[in-house]
């Protein structure tokens, strides 16, 4: 089967939830400061190898480590809901909740080639369950999509990705 077919079969079945009546809601009180500026994401895409989505970067710039309520993201049959969004920061000790210090204990489950000098998935939020919301660089253009990587399923070299939003736009969007 064509890996792209399928992923986009998977992508149509993804959408985020609006819990009840209520929308998706920003705890602004949550946000990681300094909010990262246009030099230390410049720096970061380099280390990691992506230029990553300006809708993304726009987000991350006001949103920096937010913790969200009332939003669900279904794909198949499962449900979770966003917990937290990781931030971007210049200094990284004792941030738990920063991408790069998320991303080493981890990143043999976040690349699909042993070649990969940089990354090929990005978490960019944590779930209620363990998993990750994250950027996937597989289809080699630079607009990721973005999926759940099911942390207890993926492996070394084989990301476990259900795909939920074509790209971080429409992720926004459906908000």
């Amino acid at each position: 089967m064509n890996p792209r077919i399928k992923t986009e079969k998977m992508i149509n079945q993804g959408r985020l939830k609006k819990q009840g009546e209520k929308t998706m809601e920003y705890i602004n009180e949550s946000i990681i400061l300094p909010c990262p500026t246009d030099e230390l994401l410049a720096k970061k895409e380099k280390d990691w190898g992506v230029l990553l989505p300006q809708s993304y970067k726009e987000f991350i710039k006001k949103m920096n480590g937010i913790k969200v309520t009332n939003a669900i993201i279904e794909y198949d049959s499962h449900k979770e809901g966003i917990f937290q969004f990781f931030c971007i920061m210049q200094n990284i000790e004792n941030q738990w909740l920063e991408i790069d210090v998320i991303s080493a204990p981890i990143i043999d489950r976040l690349v699909y080639n042993e070649e990969c000098t940089g990354m090929e998935v990005i978490p960019i939020a944590k779930l209620d369950y363990g998993n990750y919301l994250v950027l996937d660089y597989k289809v080699p253009d630079n607009d990721p999509q973005i999926g759940v990587l099911d942390f207890e399923i993926a492996e070394e070299l084989n990301p476990s990705i259900h795909f939920v939003f074509e790209s971080f736009d429409d992720f926004i969007n459906s908000i």
